[in-house]
């Protein structure tokens, strides 16, 4: 019998994705309407829902504009090089995957900070 595992899609808020980035939320909206690729899913409730895809694909735009200084249409051009011909430098692919390794190691101790708050705070047994 084969069972293969596949383990669920990782996803993310507006709000994590503008905490990994270091940016406001207005600035993703913003993004998502000048590059075609930046596209989160919405939910039921119309809330956007962001893939590790899509962190990526932010986390390419705001390289090229705030680290590399391009102008919108100047990222859009570049970022669609990148994407159609696989040219993303191994330098800034590698620099990308460890800021996000890192923010995510940043949440994943809040969230154990908060677990470690509320234990602390339930009664303990006698």
């Amino acid at each position: 019998m084969d069972q293969t595992f596949s383990a669920p899609e990782v996803t993310f808020r507006i709000g994590q994705v503008a905490e990994i980035l270091g940016v406001e939320p207005h600035v993703l909206r913003y993004w998502e309407k000048e590059f075609n690729v930046l596209k989160p899913r919405k939910d039921r409730r119309g809330q956007r829902i962001y893939t590790e895809e899509d962190v990526r694909i932010a986390l390419l735009i705001r390289h090229l504009l705030y680290e590399e200084g391009y102008t919108i249409e100047g990222a859009r051009r570049k970022l669609h090089r990148w994407i159609t011909e696989g040219d993303i430098p191994a330098e800034v692919r590698a620099q990308l995957q460890t800021e996000y390794i890192l923010d995510r190691l940043r949440q994943i101790k809040s969230k154990l900070n908060q677990i470690l708050k509320l234990l602390d705070r339930s009664p303990h047994p006698d």
